[in-house]
């Protein structure tokens, strides 16, 4: 059974096949705006005051921002880091903004959130890449005292896609297609701690999951990628497992490692949401005796399904790129899975990490090039 039908499968058993993008939508009170160029992009703009507060980041965005000319009088605040403190000091310079405006990646959007949260003010969010879900959702992930930690925050009143710019983002749309893609994973151990424990999931924001994963199976357009990615973002609104699960753990403990999107030699979190999503896949197939059956997805194919998937979308480089540059320091990293989230029942809860000869498994995934 292909993951397409897998999906209606599951969706039909949750009685939630009716569901679509624009009823999500509207259940979140969100209102979302697709732009196909610098003009209408500048027309729905909010309008230049000196109330308005724009928070962007360095580099692409913030120069972008500034060659749209359209703000004179509107407070812009380009983030150093997306940290608490860093939220602190926007505060205290503007503490009373009529409303917030995040503009950029994902960093720049986080402290925008927060920033909105903390002084109760309407947020409007102009991702400039579709990099990963979370420059939608609701949660953030801002360093305290140099250590980074996750928050619950509020959702934007309006999301502007600024599609001519995501068109153009080469592999931040790819890592963009592989954290939505990536879901499918999650979604196995979603279901494997259904069989395991007694977690019970949340139907509604589950189903949002396997809609982002059924839209970039179904299209390939920057609409169906922009729409996946709300619709995931909007997903983590109770909790994350339906998003995030043993892929991202493989995620969270190469970026503790220093190799996240923070420079040169680093990687995107998307990106590595998809590597993750090939080495956990690759566990549950090399596993399968140990594993019980009745999973939503097929555990003997889930990986070869899951690579097909990424080779036809031409993501498969960048989601193995990470292991071909820096496999032996990967090769460590991953020994310790099993302790990076243990209280979120995953496959690294059934098999041990320290375990695994991950030298086989990395050979194996990286000699079907």
């Amino acid at each position: 059974m292909t993951l397409v039908k897998n999906i209606e499968a599951i969706l039909k058993t949750y009685n939630k096949k009716d569901f679509n993008y624009k009823k999500v939508i509207n259940r979140n009170n969100i209102d979302v705006r697709f732009e196909k160029d610098d003009a209408s992009f500048k027309k729905e703009l909010p309008k230049d005051d000196n109330t308005l507060l724009i928070i962007t980041d360095p580099g692409f965005s913030g120069t972008y921002l500034q060659n749209l000319n359209i703000y004179k009088k509107a407070y812009i605040w380009t983030i150093e880091e997306e940290s608490m403190e860093e939220v602190k000091k926007i505060m205290t310079a503007f503490p009373q903004p009529s409303k917030i405006m995040g503009f950029g990646g994902g960093r720049a959007l986080d402290v925008a959130k927060m920033t909105a949260f903390k002084l109760e003010k309407l947020l409007i969010s102009a991702p400039t890449a579709p990099s990963h879900d979370g420059l939608i959702a609701k949660n953030c992930a801002l360093k305290v005292l140099g250590e980074k930690k996750s928050f619950s925050t509020i959702y934007p009143s309006q999301i502007l896609v600024p599609e001519h710019l995501w068109a153009s983002s080469g592999d931040l749309k790819r890592a963009g297609a592989l954290d939505i893609a990536s879901n499918v994973v999650a979604l196995q151990d979603v279901s494997l701690s259904m069989k395991q424990t007694e977690f019970r999931p949340d139907g509604e924001h589950m189903v949002y999951s396997l809609l982002s994963v059924r839209k970039i199976l179904k299209e390939q357009t920057m609409d169906s990628l922009a729409e996946a990615l709300i619709m995931s973002g909007l997903a983590m609104d109770t909790q994350s497992n339906y998003c995030s699960g043993s892929e991202h753990e493989v995620e969270k403990a190469i970026s503790a490692y220093g190799l996240g999107n923070r420079g040169p030699g680093t990687y995107l979190h998307g990106q590595l949401a998809g590597t993750g999503a090939l080495i956990a896949a690759k566990i549950y197939e090399m596993y399968t005796d140990i594993i019980p059956d009745g999973l939503f997805f097929d555990k003997k194919t889930l990986y070869s399904e899951i690579r097909r998937l990424f080779y036809k979308y031409d993501v498969l480089h960048l989601a193995l790129k990470p292991l071909l540059e820096k496999r032996d320091i990967i090769e460590k990293i991953l020994e310790n899975l099993s302790a990076v989230r243990p209280e979120r029942y995953t496959i690294w809860n059934i098999v041990d990490s320290e375990e695994i000869d991950w030298k086989q498994v990395l050979d194996e995934i990286i000699d079907e090039n």
